[in-house]
């Protein structure tokens, strides 16, 4: 991994790179922009050909390729190389573990999405949703808006999504890694979210990584107005941005 993390390096150029994400300028020996990472008008990002790395003298940020690429995609350290890789043209070699963990969570993310697609369908086509489908059109919200984010709405009645995931062949176990669903004291399965509007909790790739549902007007003031998936191998609340997945190349394009 080492040498190709050198190897990679080496067939990069930083302010090429980095030139893909937003727009820098010559000035002397260095490249210079306004820092992506905080708000300012006067640059102070510098890019250096020389040394191979960035760094803002207004923020604090720096680092190298990998670095960078990490921070302004919001990613970690393997998605970065992945990425980078690509860029280089080079074939990472993968070791068994590494395989077996990401077919793990491709699996979760393919299980989310169908849950996501199964509440989107009750809302918008069956009569168990149509009192949340009034309550969203009630709010001025459009079949566009609510297909665009992938709204739905989760029923009372656990086994429809139960007995349709385990047709899409997702087992017990995964079932119950998705967040979605608890175990009462009397172990049986049952959806946390049931009852509530649904908002799919998208990554920065489009993924669905978890949930969070919201109660209807008149729903017992007892229950907590908004709950989230709690946190998974693919959710972690404070990596998230909600819609960054739809805004994010009009965020880069402010950048440039």
């Amino acid at each position: 991994m080492e040498n190709q993390v050198e190897e990679i390096k080496k067939k990069l150029d930083i302010v090429n790179v980095i030139s893909k994400f937003i727009t820098l300028k010559k000035r002397g020996r260095t490249h210079m922009a306004c820092c992506p990472f905080h708000q300012e008008k006067t640059p102070s990002f510098t890019v250096s050909p020389e040394l191979q790395i960035f760094k803002c003298f207004g923020c604090g940020k720096s680092g190298d390729v990998f670095t960078f690429i990490q921070e302004f995609e919001k990613i970690d350290f393997r998605e970065a190389l992945e990425i980078t890789a690509k860029m280089a043209g080079v074939t990472l070699i993968r070791s068994s573990n590494y395989n077996q963990e990401e077919s793990h969570k491709k699996r979760l993310f393919s299980l989310n999405f169908e849950i996501a697609k199964f509440f989107h369908y009750i809302l918008l086509t069956h009569p168990l949703g149509k009192n949340c489908f009034d309550y969203l059109k009630n709010r001025g919200l459009s079949i566009k808006t609510i297909k665009e984010f992938v709204l739905g709405f989760a029923p009372d009645k656990d086994d429809l999504i139960l007995n349709y995931l385990k047709k899409k062949n997702f087992t017990e176990n995964e079932i119950n890694n998705s967040g979605c669903f608890s175990k009462s004291q009397y172990g049986r399965t049952y959806n946390r979210f049931k009852n509530r509007l649904i908002f799919p909790l998208f990554n920065h790739r489009g993924d669905i990584c978890g949930f969070s549902g919201r109660v209807l007007p008149g729903a017992d003031k007892n229950q907590a107005k908004y709950i989230n998936s709690p946190e998974t191998e693919i959710y972690h609340k404070s990596d998230l941005v909600y819609g960054l997945n739809l805004s994010k190349d009009a965020v880069r394009e402010s950048r440039a």
